[in-house]
Formats: C-alpha cells, structure tokens, sequence
C-alpha cells in the first residue's frame, strides 16, 4: 500500500500542476500564446530624391543624343500593399551651365517590392509594442507619362523641342538607416513615342543614387 502511494503522490502532483497552469489568466502571466497583436501598416507614404546619370536618343525629324551627368529624378510614392505602391514622378535633365532643359518627363507608375516588404509595419497589443522596418528592400517598377525631349537648339533662347508618350521600366534597392531615412540606387530604361508636330521617336537610360524618406 505504502508503494503504491509513494507512485501515486508524483502523478497526483503533476496533474494538479497542469490544472493550475491551465487556469493562469493570461493577462497576470507571461502567457505570449493568448495575447491578441494587432498588426497595422504606418508610414503609407515615402518620397524619393536621387540624381546621377542620364543619356538618351531620338530620330525622327532631326536625330541626334544627349547626355546629363547630374539629372533630377523625385517621385511619391503611396503603399496599396505590403509589396506594392503606386508613383508619381518627375524627372528633369538639365545642360549645366546654362540649365537648358534635355529632357523633362512627368508620369505615374507602379513598384513592386520582392522578397521584403515596401513599408514598416508596427503590432500592437496587451503590453506589446514591436514597430517591423525592413533593413533592405529591392523592388521593380515601371511607369507611363509625357515627356518633353530637346531635339534642336537654335541659341539660347530659340530650341525646337517634341513630346513623347513616354513607358520605362526600372529596378531598384534601398537600404534603411533608421526609421526614416534610406540610401537608394536605381537603375532605369525607357523608350519614347513622338506624339507632336514634331514626330521623334527615342529612349533613355539612367543610373540614378540617392534617398528615401518614409513619412
């Protein structure tokens, strides 16, 4: 009888123990199983600035190329998804020193972002705050709007210009240094359709460095 106890003492004690921990209240314990987390995208936003190289060509009525080592390119950027936004961008080559306009092009577009996600996500809950902003991020973009190319210059202040229906394609990283700032490159490739009285056809290529700011 006496042995039998003596087995029976440590199941009983085990099994008194589970029942206990079962009854904990989730919220007196550290219990990370029944916490409710909320996770909820913040920084929708991000505004691009980055200069560097741009180069083009076109044909048509006249023919000729052009090269801008420091172009301007900023764009908005508004989040649809975790990997996906939706752009809105300028980019400007101007002929240094006399700021004559090479090419200027207005349009909107698209970026997806692959194996990371585009904007940081903060989760929230009973006595837990994380904020998720991704240290990396590599995308893929492509984007459609006017362009207004310089074909001829007569003087300084006399040049026959044409606009194009403008469709590029470009790929990209960013590597975040805090919440909101990123170092960025990009590269890009776009090809132009005259639609003015002066017909030209043309493409552009770019390699771009600069910053990203989530707001």
């Amino acid at each position: 009888m006496v042995k039998r106890l003596k087995w029976a003492l440590p199941l009983l004690f085990a099994f008194t123990t589970v029942n206990a921990a079962e009854e904990i209240d989730p919220r007196e314990g550290l219990n990370a199983s029944n916490v409710e987390v909320e996770a909820v995208s913040v920084r929708k936003s991000q505004i691009h600035l980055r200069f560097g190289m741009l180069t083009g060509s076109f044909s048509g009525t006249f023919e000729g190329d052009f090269e801008v080592p420091a172009a301007v390119d900023v764009d908005y950027e508004l989040f649809v998804a975790n990997d996906g936004s939706v752009v809105f961008r300028f980019l400007q080559g101007l002929d240094n020193p006399d700021s004559i306009p090479f090419y200027t092009y207005a349009g909107t577009g698209y970026r997806y972002y692959w194996n990371s996600k585009g904007p940081s996500t903060i989760q929230k809950g009973d006595g837990l705050f994380i904020e998720s902003i991704p240290r990396v991020r590599y995308y893929l973009g492509m984007d459609l709007g006017i362009a207004q190319v310089l074909v001829k210059s007569f003087g300084p202040n006399v040049q026959s210009v044409a606009n194009m229906l403008d469709a590029g394609i470009n790929v990209g990283a960013i590597y975040q240094l805090n919440k909101n700032f990123g170092l960025e490159a990009q590269g890009g490739y776009s090809v132009g359709y005259g639609i003015s009285s002066t017909p030209v056809n043309g493409n552009t290529q770019r390699l771009l460095l600069g910053g990203s700011y989530y707001f």
